[in-house]
Parts: C-alpha cells; structure tokens; sequence
C-alpha cells in the first residue's frame, strides 16, 4: 500500500497504544481506590490479580494493546495505589507475591520457546539473526543518546550504561508465541525474539558490570572504603580471638602460645576501633549512614522477636500483626526519609 499502509500502519498503532493506556489507567484508577476500603493482603493481592487479566482482556476486547493496559494498570497500581491504600505488610506481600509469579511464568515462556526453537531449522537463519541484534543495538543507542541529550543532569558515563542495559525479556517471546500457526514468517519472528533475548541476557547481562566497573561510576568514597577496612579487620580479629579462647579451653595451643596471639590480636582490635572512632568524627556523613544501617538491623530483630513470641503462643496473632505493621511503618518511614 506503500505511503498509504505506512500512515494506516501508524494510525492504528497511535489507536492500540492509547486505547490500551486509557484502559488501563481508568482500572488502575479504580482498583486503587478500591484497596483503600481494605486492609486484608490476601484480598488485595486477589484485587491485582483481577486488575491485570481484567485489564488485559477488557483491551483486548476493545481491539487495543493489553499489555500496555497491564503495563499502565500496575504502574497506577504500584505507585498511587500503594500510597493511599497499601500498608507495608501488604506492599511487601504483594510483591513477594508477585516476584514469585513472574519467576514462574518466565520459566514457562522460556520453556515453551525452547520446544519451539528445537523445531526450527536455524541454520540458514544465522544471517537474520546477526542483522537482527544489530539493528536493535542501534535503535537502542539512537533512542537513549537522543532522548538523553536534553536532560542535562544525567553524566555520559551513566548514558553508556543506560544504553547497553536495554536487556530484553521474555515479553517479547511470549508476544512472539502468540502469533498463529499460519502467520507468515512466524519460525522467524520466534527466532529472532529469543536470539535478541539471549544476547541481551548473556552478553549484555554479564558485561555490563565490566562497563560500570571501566567507567569508574561505582566508585565509593574514600571514607566508606577506610571503615569497610577497618571494620573487616575489627571483625577478624574478635573472630580470631574468639577462637583462640576455644583452643586454649581444649589444650590444643599452649598457655604461651595464646597469651603471645592474644595480644597481637587484641592490639589489631583496638587500632581498629581508635581509627573507626576517629573516622567518624572526622566524617559525620559516614556515621549518619552507619546509624541508617544500624536502625535498619534492630528493627530486623524487632520484626524477629514479635514472630518468635507470635510462634511460642506467648501473644496472640492480632497482637503480632499489629506489631508488626508498627515496625514496618517506622522501616517505610526510613526508607521514604
């Protein structure tokens, strides 16, 4: 149709995109809303579950992208959603609940193409494949430098790692799957798909750790590296100590012997801990984000002793629920701050 089938082409695009983005902001609209009449994590998780099938099939109904409706509806979801109707146990709940099913339906969508990769003859396909990963490493990098070339605030090193961390998953797979058995060029879609998958995944997935290490982005400031040594070493030393007092105990190290270490080690102990109090006060940023961590441990064990007491029958399960939602409030709290 050449002009005409481009614009038509597009059109209909243009159509899909936003039908399935209207669709699913109006439901995830409504479902977030819905969550904050309740405070019941497994009813919430089942109000997501019927958002995003019902999202989908309602803009597949319509003639519009459910994807992008799903895509839309978790992201109202996830963000407004969370914030006037989920508490932490439920935020928590539904995205260990969630991280389960993607796993799981990952496993399956790899699993399918593989049944359907060992059906397709790829030997005169090497060709395509090649041309194919190139041209969507150029697009990636056209997309991210040229859009990234107006915001300002964002340095160049982090551009080369947003630009090869375009990993690809098993959405485009699943979409590949989907064609029917008597669409053309379907074997080629389907290789094509897990070809650029499994580069991104293999290739990029694994090198991309090399690219921010060459770039020298992650890099941490001298201070943290200072402690991290200190502390280590701190931490060695009582360990090694620790033991020493064991061997002696069962007579395997003369009283010499562990007098002659004790002393080197309790000295290592005491540098240590000289030079961490020193550095804390020469950086008082270090130790505010010592104390983060530190609140972050003893509300972990506040969390631990609330379910402890909860399983020794020694409070009731109310009591523990709203414990805990204490403690995690003050660790989303945190967080926030």
């Amino acid at each position: 149709m050449g002009a005409t089938g481009g614009l038509y082409g597009f059109g209909i695009f243009i159509k899909v995109a936003l039908g399935g983005i209207a669709i699913g902001a109006v439901m995830g609209y409504i479902f977030s809303k819905l969550t904050s009449f309740y405070d019941d994590y497994p009813l919430e998780i089942l109000f997501s579950v019927l958002l995003f099938y019902g999202s989908y099939l309602l803009s597949e109904f319509f003639g519009f992208s459910g994807v992008i409706a799903v895509v839309t509806s978790g992201l109202i979801l996830g963000n407004y959603g969370a914030k006037i109707g989920m508490s932490p146990i439920t935020k928590m709940n539904i995205n260990s609940f969630w991280d389960v099913t993607s796993l799981l339906a990952n496993s399956i969508v790899f699993l399918l193409v593989g049944l359907e990769i060992a059906n397709i003859n790829l030997n005169d396909k090497w060709e395509i494949i090649g041309i194919g990963i190139l041209i969507v490493l150029v697009s990636r990098a056209v997309v991210v430098y040229g859009m990234l070339i107006f915001v300002k605030d964002i340095p160049s090193k982090w551009k080369h790692v947003v630009n090869w961390g375009g990993l690809r998953g098993s959405l485009s797979i699943a979409l590949a799957l989907s064609l029917t058995q008597d669409f053309k060029g379907r074997d080629e879609i389907i290789v094509l798909s897990f070809s650029i998958v499994f580069f991104s995944l293999l290739v990029q997935g694994t090198t991309i750790s090399y690219l921010i290490k060459a770039l020298g982005i992650r890099k941490q400031a001298p201070a943290i590296q200072k402690n991290e040594v200190l502390f280590t070493s701190y931490h060695r030393s009582r360990r090694a100590l620790k033991h020493l007092y064991r061997l002696q105990d069962d007579a395997v190290i003369t009283p010499v012997t562990f007098r002659k270490m004790k002393e080197s080690y309790e000295q290592t102990i005491n540098e240590a801990k000289n030079q961490m109090e020193k550095l804390l006060l020469d950086h008082p940023e270090l130790e505010k984000e010592l104390e983060e961590k530190a609140l972050a441990e003893a509300l972990a064990a506040e969390h631990e002793a609330v379910d402890i007491l909860a399983r020794r029958l020694l409070i009731s399960e109310e009591l523990a629920e709203i414990e805990k939602d204490k403690i995690l409030n003050r660790l989303g709290k945190k967080d926030l701050e």
